[in-house]
């Protein structure tokens, strides 16, 4: 960021957390002490990871755009995997409710469908 114009007391970074969601609740509780949560939030992480990210920033509601980085290809598939079960996981009352419907509409239709 600094390479790329922007002053050093712009930046700020939090360190200590384990995870995304509490990455961004942290990260929330800081620009608030700063009186900079209204204030035009970008969050920067790997292009596969933004999804997640501002899907986190809309449930705690803080307010933010998101900027997808470039990721080594090497770990391209692990990354591709790993965020796809998470969102999965993270959609998992939606999900379990489509294939409810799905599974119970199948059965339905093989009652009408001729033999």
């Amino acid at each position: 960021l600094i390479a790329k114009g922007v002053p050093r007391e712009r930046i700020y970074l939090e360190s200590t957390s384990t995870s995304t969601y509490e990455n961004i609740a942290l990260s929330q509780e800081v620009l608030a002490d700063l009186g900079l949560l209204q204030r035009h939030i970008v969050c920067i992480t790997s292009h596969f990871h933004i999804l997640r990210a501002l899907r986190f920033g809309q449930k705690l509601n803080v307010k933010m755009e998101g900027i997808g980085s470039a990721s080594p290809l090497s770990f391209l598939h692990i990354m591709l995997v790993r965020d796809f079960l998470a969102i999965m996981y993270q959609y998992r009352l939606l999900l379990t409710i489509y294939f409810a419907v799905l599974f119970f509409s199948s059965i339905i239709a093989m009652w009408f469908i001729p033999h």
